[in-house]
């Protein structure tokens, strides 16, 4: 009994620490502001065709309309249409869709540099949308919009969209855990709303409420058992996500 009480108080101190660190090295981020020079900086004025929130779809032009098909909306309980949570705006950029998310609140400098350092991590491997712009004072990071399906549950027909492309979904899923778990990243929303199908591959995005664990910090034991524990506990989460969409 003590020993399982001293595990679990080490793990609460381990991520205390990861929080603390996390939380310096994205201030240090910001303060600093050398991690800026890696990006371009978004034009001024680029034009906004319309976003997406909770409760409702704003269109600004007929012409976009197929950004907002039904492909990529799910109704929700008020039966409007939703995109995702939090709001996300797309805007045109020389003919491209572009999608803007902005980090706001209590949380905004922390989520922004993780969600920004994940992305970082695994941009090499093509599993997530690709980054045009940051801009590190206000806090948004300007991706290319994926034109696929979320393979969210509210999305009518999501069933029947899963059941035809089952061992896709299935390898996909798997292929991303498993590279973000070898790459450092706890993604901690595993879930089909932060998945887009597209072309035969699964694209994820999201990555706010996502850990990431440098190499030096893995080095460190403790740290070390507290990933494995947290690894352990996405692939459960992963095959329960499966039966959600009625696979496994």
């Amino acid at each position: 009994m003590k020993s399982k009480n001293l595990l679990k108080n080490c793990y609460i101190y381990v991520r205390k620490y990861i929080r603390f660190y996390r939380l310096l090295k994205h201030t240090l981020f910001y303060v600093i502001g050398f991690k800026s020079s890696e990006y371009l900086s978004p034009p001024a004025e680029l034009p906004v065709i319309g976003h997406f929130d909770r409760k409702m779809l704003i269109q600004v032009d007929k012409k976009y309309q197929k950004y907002f098909s039904d492909e990529n909306l799910s109704l929700d309980s008020d039966k409007r249409p939703s995109y995702k949570k939090n709001k996300v705006v797309l805007i045109v950029d020389n003919g491209e869709v572009l999608v803007r998310k902005n980090f706001t609140g209590f949380r905004r400098y922390n989520d922004f540099y993780s969600e920004l350092l994940c992305y970082e991590k695994i941009a090499h491997l093509d599993l997530t949308p690709e980054i045009v712009y940051v801009d590190f004072k206000k806090c948004q990071i300007y991706m290319k919009y994926i034109d696929g399906i979320n393979l969210s549950t509210r999305r009518l027909g999501i069933h029947e969209i899963v059941k035809l492309n089952e061992e896709l979904i299935q390898g996909w899923f798997k292929k991303i855990v498993r590279n973000l778990h070898d790459n450092g990243i706890i993604f901690n929303d595993l879930s089909g709303r932060n998945v887009i199908l597209k072309n035969d591959k699964l694209y994820v995005f999201d990555f706010s409420d996502a850990i990431y664990f440098d190499d030096k910090l893995l080095k460190l034991y403790p740290v070390k058992r507290f990933f494995l524990k947290l690894v352990s506990v996405e692939r459960k989460k992963m095959k329960e996500e499966l039966e959600i969409l009625g696979l496994q």
